[in-house]
């Protein structure tokens, strides 16, 4: 009798499996996953190969064996088969994901082989999928077809897995898989449809193994693989740290932009102000004729231009963060600034009884270019550390200057004290941001620590460093040696108390003067005592000046006549200047529409002039207004034909209205009432101690308020429009002395713009406006009465 199926292929399967398994044993044995995973696979299928062999032949020779032990062997053939099947599927699974998150869809298909085993159990003793006959046949039961199913069926979803990550694999795993997953499903066709007598689909399983043992499971390839995977694994590493690298730069950004936003906020606040003190100052200066007024004038001017500097050094210290500091050469006069700025520290000295002197080589050359404003503040910087750890003794600057080409110099300066002196250990945290040293000896002396950093940084970007040398309990010497542009041969010579007195002499005469009578400019700024300031500033010039208080006012003025120059503020209510700009542009019957337009703003963040010249503005005029910049601008703008050099004439005589005298003046403020919420002797200083002046500015206060339009604002809940009026109201406020009522207006303001804090507004409105209602009466109590 011979076999009824025909076993020669699974025979070779057998020794294909073997010899494999030998192979893996001798060479490809490895501690990985997935190579102990092909082995445990590569057993299946010799005990399936073997069993199904053995099934053939007892099947065959089914007469001469008991009916139980043919129907355990092939029972136990097809439970090797579903076996093998899971095993398949289960090596393709950890293939593709190394077993990641699938623990739900690997039980579901152990419990699936469960259940076949216990069908296939139940089989052995009701026959309803195969039985043998009393005679040895094999009989197929009724659900026969049934018994292939969860074989095919691993089979199947182990194809599945593998072809729908084809696009993952590279290269060699792409050709093995293909040929790995074509072998299984040819052996399983072919078996089953169209050579059922043939048993060859464990040796089609064997051929697809023995491809992915000499390709993918290689000892070379899985390592080539445990490399690839720890680079991918080093560059998630490498990208997700880029990606938080990028997150925390955008956040330092955005914190920058906000910064840069609030200085920019805060300068418009501080240097606004500022601009109208030193806008009188300079009419002070223009009008007096007294030398003792003269004098006071001029401190006052350094005073202001003192502060200034000093809110510049925070706006620097914000430059230099960002990179965004730039030196500025131009033309100067070095014996006129060093007695300026020796004449800034003079009285601090005096107050501590300080010997200040300034040494000047006298072969020093005077005229230089290089960027003055930065080297002033420098030596400021240098100067005001020494009187400040001086408590006795002196302060020295000394200056000179060795010719080092035919258009070159290099200056020494060097500033020397007998103060405190610095611990050798301590020179080296001199120029740390906020860093103040010896913290113990020096707590009762005030500084922030920013001085010498910001120092050290302009020296850097001009091409310098600070030195320091130090002897604790003695003093201390900080120079630099610094490289000018020599402009002529003329030196400073032994007397450096003429420069004194050239800049004494004409601090208050600004630039060259002029008479223009023809000239036509407009003035557009929401603030009336800025452009009370202005026309100040211009009055002798004779020029035809308009004012606009809106950027509505100044389109529908620019249709009506051609102005040469308009100066034009940025920060105004609904209308700012840059959309102002751009709605002019639009107008059909512009007569302005050559008019150099010039912007207005106390915007001094790095980046401002840019930002406006790129919107189109011809120029750029910071805030606050200094007389000799805006002359010399209107001068580089206005038609040489419109400008004829005369005297400025007589000077106005200031007479006060009703015949009210400063007298009279005092007389009000003795009689004020002690809660009074305006400083009247206050409000008379920022108008120069003019009563008739003050009283015009009071005037104009009654005139521009506004209680009834704030309080519509706030019951129509329009925040916007309400922090851009109580904006104009502080400063209005604060134009005529009433500074705690300023102050509460600027806190409603800085509520809204820096946060939106409408609750702020709103448990704080109705307070504020019992305040400006009082100082609303005491204004006009005062103009009746001339008593506060």
């Amino acid at each position: 009798m011979s076999l009824q199926y025909n076993v020669s292929y699974e025979v070779a399967s057998g020794v294909f499996l073997v010899i494999l398994l030998f192979f893996i044993r001798l060479q490809y044995d490895t501690n990985s996953r997935l190579n102990k995973e092909f082995r445990k696979l590569t057993w299946l299928g010799l005990i399936a190969t073997v069993l199904d062999v053995t099934s053939a032949i007892t099947i065959s020779y089914a007469s001469l064996i008991p009916i139980p032990v043919n129907t355990l062997l092939n029972t136990l053939y097809f439970v090797a088969v579903a076996t093998l099947g899971y095993q398949v599927m289960y090596y393709s699974l950890f293939y593709v994901y190394r077993n990641q998150g699938k623990s739900k869809f690997i039980r579901f298909h152990q419990l699936l082989v469960c259940a076949y085993f216990v069908v296939l159990t139940i089989n052995m003793f009701t026959g309803f999928l195969f039985s043998f006959s009393k005679d040895g046949l094999y009989i197929k039961g009724p659900v026969y077809l049934a018994i292939y199913a969860i074989p095919t069926y691993f089979v199947l979803c182990s194809s599945s897995i593998l072809l729908y990550n084809f696009r993952k694999f590279r290269t060699w795993q792409r050709i093995s898989t293909f040929l790995f997953v074509f072998f299984q499903l040819s052996g399983v066709v072919l078996q089953m449809f169209f050579f059922p007598d043939v048993l060859l689909a464990l040796f089609m399983s064997a051929l697809g193994l023995m491809m992915m043992l000499f390709t993918i499971e290689t000892p070379d390839y899985q390592k080539l693989v445990i490399t690839i995977e720890e680079l991918n694994a080093t560059k998630n590493v490498a990208e997700k740290a880029k990606e938080e690298a990028e997150r925390a730069k955008e956040i330092a950004l955005e914190a920058n932009r906000a910064k840069s936003d609030f200085l920019a906020n805060m300068s418009h606040e501080i240097r606004t102000p500022i601009n109208a003190v030193l806008g009188m100052d300079e009419m002070i200066l223009r009008e007096s004729d007294s030398p003792k007024i003269l004098e006071y004038a001029t401190d006052i001017k350094r005073a202001g231009s003192m502060l200034l500097s000093l809110i510049n050094d925070i706006l620097d210290f914000s430059k230099i963060e960002s990179g965004k500091m730039d030196i500025i050469p131009v033309d100067y006069d070095l014996g006129i600034m060093l007695s300026e700025t020796i004449d800034m520290i003079r009285s601090r000295a005096e107050d501590k009884k300080l010997q200040l002197e300034l040494r000047i080589e006298p072969n020093t050359p005077v005229h230089l270019h290089g960027d003055e404003v930065r080297i002033r503040q420098v030596i400021t910087n240098i100067l005001t550390n020494a009187v400040k750890y001086t408590p006795k003794g002196k302060v020295i600057l000394t200056v000179s200057g060795k010719k080092v080409s035919e258009e070159a110099v290099q200056l020494f300066v060097s500033v020397k004290d007998t103060g405190i002196g610095i611990k050798e250990e301590d020179i080296g945290r001199l120029f740390d941001s906020f860093q103040r040293i010896d913290e113990s000896r020096n707590r009762n002396i005030e500084g922030t620590g920013l001085g010498l950093s910001i120092t050290m940084h302009l020296l850097n970007l001009m091409g310098s460093r600070l030195e320091v040398e130090s002897t604790y309990g003695e003093g201390s010497d900080f120079y630099f040696y610094l490289e000018q542009k020599q402009l002529d041969d003329e030196v400073i010579g032994e007397n450096i108390q003429k420069y004194y007195e050239k800049e004494k002499g004409e601090v208050h005469i600004s630039t060259e003067q002029f008479y223009a009578p023809n000239a036509k400019i407009l003035v557009v700024d929401d603030n009336e005592m800025n452009l009370k300031v202005f026309l100040g500033l211009l009055k002798n010039h004779g020029m035809q000046i308009d004012t606009a208080m809106s950027g509505k006012e100044c389109l529908a003025l620019m249709e009506q006549k051609a102005y040469h120059i308009i100066f034009m503020d940025y920060q105004m209510p609904e209308m700012d200047g840059v959309e102002t700009l751009r709605r002019s542009k639009e107008l059909k019957s512009n007569l302005s529409k050559d008019a150099v337009i010039i912007i207005l703003t106390a915007n001094a963040v790095s980046g401002a002039r840019e930002m406006f010249l790129q919107e189109g503005f011809c120029d750029y005029l910071s805030k606050p207004i200094i007389a000799a910049k805006l002359e010399k601008m209107i001068r580089k703008y206005l038609p040489e034909e419109l400008v004829s050099k005369t005297d400025l004439g007589q000077k106005e005589e200031i007479h006060v209205e009703d015949g009210r005298d400063v007298e009279v003046a005092k007389h009000a403020e003795a009689s004020q009432a002690e809660n009074s919420l305006v400083d009247w002797k206050e409000g008379r200083k920022l108008c120069l101690d003019d009563e008739e002046f003050y009283r015009e500015m009071l005037r104009t206060f009654l005139d521009a308020h506004s209680d009834t339009e704030l309080n519509g604002y706030y019951e129509e809940s329009d925040f916007e429009k309400y922090r851009i009026k109580v904006h104009a109201i502080k400063s209005n406020l604060a134009n005529i002395g009433a500074m705690k009522a300023s102050e509460m207006a600027k806190q409603l303001e800085l509520a809204l713009k820096l946060d939106n804090n409408v609750t702020y507004v709103q448990e704080h409105h109705e307070g504020f406006m019992a305040i400006y209602a009082r100082v609303v009466s005491e204004v006009e109590t005062y103009l009746e009465s001339g008593t506060a």
